[in-house]
């Protein structure tokens, strides 16, 4: 069973401490700019800069392939190609009205991690500000502002 953490807003001004943290090396990133407010920023391994989502009620994690109809609304293998164990519609974050994040697998094949711990599919969890989660082989870290 997971254990959640009360989730907080991050001080983005300390984003390099905060992500060193959690293991991350100076030299894995070079952005230090805030985060919009209501806006996530998904910090990927091996990857400089983050990707910043849009606010919005919910975003679909997943794989673009040729000829698919199931397309998510944030595709991982456009930024991150060997993203292949990452299933087409592989999870969902969610967002709710007062701001806070929750992540949901939806019965993807490789599974969905939240700070090492594997999800049960289409069951919400809450996101704690820097968590990190894996989907398939791919591993980001998930900071936000209100």
């Amino acid at each position: 069973m997971m254990t959640t953490r009360q989730q907080q807003p991050l001080d983005t001004k300390n984003l390099l401490t905060e992500l060193s943290k959690l293991g991350w090396a100076k030299e894995h990133h070079s952005s230090t700019q805030p985060i919009p407010t209501d806006f996530t920023a998904l910090y990927f391994m091996g990857r400089s800069h983050p990707v910043l989502l849009a606010p919005r009620k919910e975003h679909i994690l997943g794989r673009r392939t040729p000829g698919s109809t199931k397309a998510p609304t944030f595709d991982i293998s456009a930024i991150y190609p060997e993203a292949q164990t990452v299933s087409r519609q592989h999870s969902s974050i969610i967002i709710n009205e007062d701001g806070y994040r929750f992540i949901q697998d939806l019965g993807s094949r490789n599974g969905t991690w939240l700070n090492q711990e594997q999800l049960e599919p289409h069951k919400q969890y809450p996101m704690p500000n820097g968590s990190r989660v894996q989907l398939g082989n791919v591993v980001f870290y998930l900071f936000w502002e209100r």
